[in-house]
């Protein structure tokens, strides 16, 4: 595989129904920032959420809360000193979900944040519906 995964469940990094971090996970961002922020790779910073909408107002959907939690978990590296130029944050909302939403378990499990390294330079990640996990495109070579 091309790139490191570090998956947050969001039950550990984030207070209910929220975008705010919790203590613990600052910490624990610390921590992780500490490992990356002498890495010279691409970090992609991934929200998902479950398929339960949104029920409050600071929402409007399941999209704005998985960008703002990818979002501020970006921000908690690189205050801790990973390199600004080489991160970026995506929400995908309920899309991608890695369990079966008609659970309890399957929902928790389905809201999370993913910290994923690229081990090399040139990778690229995206998702696709016949390919819920990642893929890996090579920038060099032609489709």
């Amino acid at each position: 595989d091309e790139w490191l995964e570090i998956e947050l469940n969001s039950n550990l990094v984030f207070e209910k129904g929220s975008d705010n971090l919790t203590m613990k996970s600052k910490k624990l961002l610390a921590e992780i920032a500490s490992e990356l922020k002498d890495l010279h790779l691409p970090i992609q910073v991934e929200g998902f959420t479950d398929s339960a909408p949104i029920r409050n107002s600071q929402f409007d959907s399941n999209w704005e809360l998985s960008s703002l939690r990818a979002t501020k978990v970006l921000r908690a590296l690189i205050d801790s000193g990973v390199d600004g130029s080489k991160i970026s944050a995506i929400g995908f909302g309920s899309n991608f979900p890695i369990r079966d939403n008609a659970t309890p378990k399957g929902r928790e499990a389905n809201r999370r944040v993913i910290i994923a390294v690229a081990k090399n330079p040139k990778s690229l990640r995206y998702y696709s519906k016949s390919q819920p996990s990642h893929a890996i495109l090579d920038p060099l070579k032609k489709p």
